[in-house]
């Protein structure tokens, strides 16, 4: 119990912590769409741990990505990704928030709820 609670509380600190950071250098409005990229990194850390994953989730993925070329490339016509260093500690922030999605579904159901978040905000 002890080492699951502190594994999730380090997987939330990185997210709650990295997207904090990054909201010090780039737009509010962007972090907010590029946090919401966890939705894609979710699926994509699950197949890389062997689980399957619906066809559904892989088109939803798509479209936003989609999404985060568009507004990433900002009044630019020619389409360029431009990131700065606060995009990327949020999409950091982003994929550790996939990760403690991924480790809670995992281990979650394993432990009584209250003990567990008990360790988590303890730690």
């Amino acid at each position: 119990l002890l080492k699951a609670g502190i594994e999730l509380a380090v997987w939330n600190f990185l997210a709650q912590g990295l997207l904090n950071i990054g909201l010090m250098s780039t737009e509010s409005a962007r972090a907010s769409f590029l946090t919401q990229m966890s939705v894609v990194f979710t699926p994509i850390v699950c197949l890389l741990c062997k689980q399957s994953v619906p066809s559904a989730a892989w088109i939803g993925c798509s479209v936003a990505l989609v999404g985060l070329t568009i507004l990433s490339s900002g009044a630019s016509s020619s389409f360029m990704i431009s990131f700065s260093t606060g995009d990327y500690l949020v999409l950091g922030g982003a994929l550790s928030w996939s990760l403690y999605l991924f480790r809670l579904s995992q281990i979650g159901s394993k432990f009584d709820e209250i003990s567990l978040q008990a360790i988590k905000t303890a730690h």
